[in-house]
């Protein structure tokens, strides 16, 4: 209360009017009216409800479409204070000192206060008219972390920290492509438009390429690089390698094996700045360091980079450098506006020898692996395919961004690796848009997948994590899972396996199986158990593999059969149906045994094999 009747005081000859309010409250201020993004506005509407408090003015928040408001979210307000002040504000004011471009004098204010049940002032609101329409915002000093949420329109276009301390701010500006420029305001959009706003916000927008650079992009995608100049780079392995290298921070792409144990595409992308390194994974999984991290689409600051997902893909941004990583699974887009880029790494003019990462490559990634052709390929089907790029409604890119690497890279991925898994040609038409929509142009191309069948782009299995050795795909059901990478699979696959020999002990035994196998079966490996029903597999989290085991605590139903000098503990993984009586019908068993000698107990192991 004591600050409230300090400021009254202070301003008793020049507040015309007040009034307090605790919930809704609406006024006409038409004698003193406020200017809010191009409209006059003679009433004013404020809420406070559980918290949250809004100043408004073509109505109450909740209830008006579209509305112009200020929004504060705080527990502490429950009730709030109205003025007019008749005080004539010159240009040597507050305002004009902490406000770039403003001129002209104000002969009145209106004033919001919102105050705690004590009628502490916690924040106030000082609304004037000048050379363009200005706001004060001032906060209690005990109060540290006020944000103030600017809504145009429905929309939020800004949000005010107000941390101990005056904030002053237009309520006016100009409007570019999502973002909010102050009046008197010129310089570069995140694109690299030139842009100024005029006192009387007025928008201007030039092209790039005099006093903002023009963007700069490179795209991985499946097995190749189309370069900043253009150029396109084949990986032909399943090593790491050095992207680009740009004001300390070093972007590196990581290529494996999926279906194919002759073809690699890309798997994950590396960003390493400082000592940090964050992986920007399959299933839109973010990692920091080791740390997973749950995002959404309001970006979060970790070591300097903004991280943020929606269900397109991820995207990591360098404030910094102006540079901006987007990874949806099979494609990786690295655009810089800052100027031309250092042109170390793959998206320079580097070769594969100068920029393999050896730090993030296995050892045995350049090993060469041999597969038959596909015959269900037909290349030059996928040829003509690719070819529409040269073709409208594409050719209105085509001024901004050349299609023909875009081409060649298509079909040299899907001439050699099947069109599944999400990974078609519409991964690289998508690629080509955002390529030509990341130049600076009043135009984007809109409309194009109604003219060749593809759908909206979304993270392929999003939030499908899987093992290092593999690799989330759909089933004809279109349910997603975790399948064998060719080369882990090629093992098993060549003894007509489904995991590691059984390791017999002298009081236990156990099998392993590999997940990723079983899923290609589909076999849920929570519906498997031994001779016991209670005996399940367990799936370690990190691998996926399923171990059964039996000791001679816990037999789960062992067999124990003598046969000349032998003793022999034979058991066995079956499939159990929803009404608990064990089946085969889709005939899956797995027997396995451990054979002891007599009287001198040795450990063997035997090969598993899928009956």
């Amino acid at each position: 209360m004591f600050l409230v009747l300090l400021y009254l005081a202070a301003l008793s000859q020049t507040v015309a009017s007040r009034e307090t309010f605790t919930s809704n409250f609406t006024k006409n201020i038409s004698d003193c009216p406020i200017d809010f993004f191009g409209q006059r506005y003679n009433n004013i509407y404020v809420n406070i409800t559980n918290g949250q408090s809004t100043i408004c003015f073509k109505g109450f928040k909740n209830e008006t479409v579209g509305n112009n408001c200020l929004q504060v979210f705080d527990t502490d307000i429950v009730k709030g204070l109205w003025s007019k002040s008749i005080i004539t504000e010159t240009n040597s004011s507050d305002y004009h000192r902490n406000l770039t471009g403003l001129s002209g004098s104000s002969s009145c204010s209106t004033n919001i206060f919102l105050q705690n049940t004590n009628s502490s002032i916690l924040i106030q609101f000082n609304f004037r008219m000048f050379s363009a329409p200005v706001v004060k915002v001032t906060p209690d000093s005990s109060k540290k972390n006020f944000v103030v949420d600017l809504v145009v329109r429905g929309v939020t276009l800004d949000k005010w920290n107000v941390s101990g301390r005056t904030v002053y701010k237009y309520l006016d500006g100009c409007t570019h492509k999502g973002s909010l420029f102050d009046p008197s305001w010129s310089g570069c959009d995140s694109k690299g438009f030139s842009v100024q706003c005029s006192q009387q916000a007025n928008l201007t927008v030039g092209p790039c390429g005099t006093s903002c650079p023009c963007p700069s992009t490179c795209t991985v995608i499946g097995s190749t690089v189309i370069r900043f100049g253009g150029n396109v780079t084949s990986v032909p392995n399943r090593c790491a390698y050095s992207l680009m290298s740009h004001m300390g921070v070093q972007l590196v792409a990581v290529f494996q094996d999926r279906r194919r144990k002759d073809v690699s595409l890309l798997d994950q992308v590396i960003l390493h700045k400082s000592g940090v390194s964050i992986h920007l994974g399959q299933g839109g999984r973010v990692q920091v360091n080791g740390t997973v991290l749950s995002l959404s689409n309001v970006p979060q600051q970790h070591h300097g980079v903004k991280l943020s997902k929606d269900k397109t893909g991820v995207t990591a941004m360098f404030p910094l450098s102006k540079t901006s990583v987007f990874f949806d699974g099979y494609t990786a887009q690295i655009t810089t506006t800052g100027g031309s880029p250092s042109m170390q790494g793959l998206c320079g003019n580097r070769t594969l020898s100068d920029e393999k990462s050896s730090n993030s490559s296995s050892s045995s990634c350049e090993d060469q692996h041999k597969e038959r052709n596909n015959t269900s390929i037909n290349c030059t089907m996928v040829t003509e395919r690719c070819n529409v790029l040269r073709e409208a409604p594409f050719t209105a890119c085509h001024n901004l961004t050349d299609p023909e690497p875009f081409i060649t890279a298509c079909i040299k991925n899907l001439c050699k690796y099947p069109a599944v898994d999400g990974f078609s040609r519409c991964q690289f038409l998508e690629a080509y848009v955002a390529a030509c929509n990341l130049q600076p142009s009043n135009n984007t191309l809109q409309g194009w997948r109604s003219n060749v069948t593809c759908s909206a782009p979304q993270v392929f299995c999003n939030d499908t994590f899987c093992s290092a050795h593999e690799f989330c795909a759909a089933d004809i059901s279109g349910k997603t899972s975790c399948y064998c990478r060719a080369i882990f699979a090629s093992k098993y696959r060549s003894k007509n396996t489904l995991g590691e020999p059984t390791v017999c002990d002298q009081n236990s035994a156990s099998v392993t199986l590999a997940g990723c196998l079983l899923n290609e079966r589909g076999v849920d490996y929570s519906m498997l158990h031994l001779n016991n029903n209670s005996c399940r597999g367990q799936m370690d989290s990190r691998t996926h593999m399923v171990t059964f085991s039996f000791d001679s605590n816990n037999t789960c139903g062992t067999v124990v059969m003598a046969n000349n000098s032998q003793i022999i503990y034979k058991n066995a993984i079956m499939k159990q149906n929803n009404t608990g009586v064990i089946t085969r019908h889709d005939q899956f068993q797995i027997d396995f045994s451990c054979y002891y000698n007599q009287p001198e107990i040795k450990t063997m192991a035997f090969k598993i094999k899928d009956r």
